[in-house]
């Protein structure tokens, strides 16, 4: 430490304030405890990079048994990804001892909802930034509430309905919070509208194949009508694998609908579709087909559809409801009430130019949530002196 810092700690400067003095860069330790949500953290990294911050990644190793190393070829976190056990008591206190042994000025918990994280997080002594998925969880974790009432914390949820109903139940404890959005990576370089033109139209469904939570048969039923109306060759597209998959791969060609339904491949062992196999299918995507039902309106009021994020991030329009077009904001094809056949054929039907327009469209819309989501994190930074 040299003079100038020495005079400042003893003068009682922030961390921050130190920092800028021995112009070091701040760094901080992204970490995932849970096998979810780790699509979330090029968006993190990207967000702290644009505010100066460096980061290292730690992602329980169950993700990457499951769905593949992801993270390991995206550019904002290629080179920066740990994959450690995070299973038992123990490896639980080696992460915390090689975090706090690596001089991390913050944590950022890329799930914050759960006693068992908070009480971690809480016990490093680090300022803390985290994003809160499902704000019921969190609310229901007393130490969760208690490390936000702190004063040492910092949340973010990643659509602005979540942070709505935040405010909404709880004014005093998340009037700071911010939101983020859920952007992924740049992923279209090698993947362009153009050079999809002269391949089918795809429609894509994404996540699990579960027939309680998507009317997966009525689309099928809808395939020989929708032929009738296509001005050009389509096919649907299904990327998840799930309870149901093996039941509808069989109605499927039962129906004689295979030569317009494409599944993605699926790991023999596991059942899920890899990352790679994912992105690789969804790269191909015209439209994307997340199909709420009415019922689901937890995706409507505090927590988020994946499947919105992912239209905007890589510029995909997604067919939506009128309501939860109306909650995302997203340029989209709209259907009333659960008429997304009606969705379908505008799909099915829309001219190339004006599927371009939609798609730039989409791409200013990514631009500007990109600039508000730096804007939220350099502020969440600042509230803890990180910057």
């Amino acid at each position: 430490m040299g003079l100038m810092e020495r005079v400042a700690r003893f003068a009682g400067a922030s961390s921050g304030q130190l920092r800028r003095l021995s112009r070091r860069k701040p760094k901080v330790a992204i970490v995932q405890f849970e096998g979810v949500h780790e699509e979330v953290i090029p968006s993190v990294a990207r967000a702290l990079a644009r505010c100066g911050v460096d980061c290292d990644i730690y992602v329980n190793a169950c993700v990457l048994e499951r769905r593949g190393d992801l993270l390991g070829s995206i550019p904002e976190t290629k080179g920066k990804v740990r994959y450690p056990e995070i299973n038992r008591k123990e490896d639980w206190e080696k992460l915390q001892a090689d975090v706090l042994s690596a001089g991390y000025d913050a944590l950022f918990l890329n799930t914050l909802q759960r006693d068992g994280v908070a009480d971690w997080a809480s016990r490093t002594g680090l300022p803390i930034l985290g994003i809160i998925h499902n704000p019921k969880l969190f609310l229901s974790s007393p130490k969760c509430v208690s490390l936000l009432e702190s004063g040492s914390t910092s949340v973010f949820s990643l659509a602005p309905h979540v942070t709505a109903w935040m405010l909404d139940h709880s004014p005093e404890l998340f009037a700071k919070a911010g939101t983020l959005s859920l952007n992924y990576w740049d992923m279209h370089e090698g993947a362009t509208f153009k050079a999809r033109e002269g391949s089918p139209r795809r429609i894509v469904i994404p996540g699990s194949v579960n027939f309680a939570n998507r009317d997966y048969l009525s689309v099928i039923e809808a395939i020989p009508q929708l032929i009738t109306e296509a001005t050009e060759d389509f096919e649907i597209g299904i990327l998840g694998g799930g309870p149901d998959r093996t039941k509808l791969e069989k109605i499927v060609t039962e129906a004689g609908c295979a030569a317009h339904v494409r599944f993605a491949t699926k790991d023999p062992v596991s059942g899920f579709v890899d990352n790679a196999t994912y992105f690789s299918e969804l790269a191909l995507a015209d439209f994307v087909l997340p199909m709420l039902p009415e019922q689901r309106t937890d995706y409507r009021t505090f927590k988020i559809t994946s499947a919105v994020p992912t239209s905007v991030a890589f510029r995909i329009p997604a067919i939506l409801d009128s309501w939860t077009a109306a909650v995302y904001g997203a340029p989209c094809v709209t259907y009333r009430g659960e008429a997304f056949l009606d969705g379908l054929r505008r799909a099915v039907v829309m001219e190339r130019a004006d599927l371009g327009v939609l798609r730039e469209k989409l791409g200013h819309f990514r631009t500007t949530t990109e600039n508000q989501s730096f804007e939220e994190m350099r502020r969440g930074l600042s509230q803890l002196s990180i910057i």
